[in-house]
């Protein structure tokens, strides 16, 4: 690929045909997708995150969900209910566990 340089008119001509044809030049965010989408109940994610919980060697306390918060947290983080991530935002109210020997708690709670 030929290079132009900054001071050559066919630099400026492709400046402005750039910015002319209404081409961004950052990333675009698309539109939130809506809770109803969000919610997968052909395959959710919560049957492994069940497993995960059963199968885990280190204690694990899930805390009980608010609704209208876990609506909301799903929304703001825009994965489904399919993902592990999504799951937890969706079903709990967040998780501590024990993390490694150190005998100190690691939690993931929403804010």
């Amino acid at each position: 690929m030929a290079r132009i340089s900054p001071s050559s008119s066919r630099f400026w001509l492709s400046l402005v045909l750039l910015l002319s044809t209404g081409a961004c030049l950052t990333a675009q965010t698309p539109a939130p997708r809506p809770l109803a989408e969000l919610i997968n109940q052909q395959e959710p994610g919560w049957a492994l995150v069940s497993q995960w919980l059963r199968e885990a060697k280190n204690p694990v306390q899930v805390l009980p969900k608010t609704p209208a918060r876990a609506d909301s947290t799903l929304l703001a983080a825009q994965v489904t209910t399919r993902s592990p991530l999504g799951a937890i935002i969706y079903e709990t109210g967040g998780c501590w566990w024990m993390a490694g020997g150190s005998g100190s708690w690691a939690r993931a709670v929403r804010p």
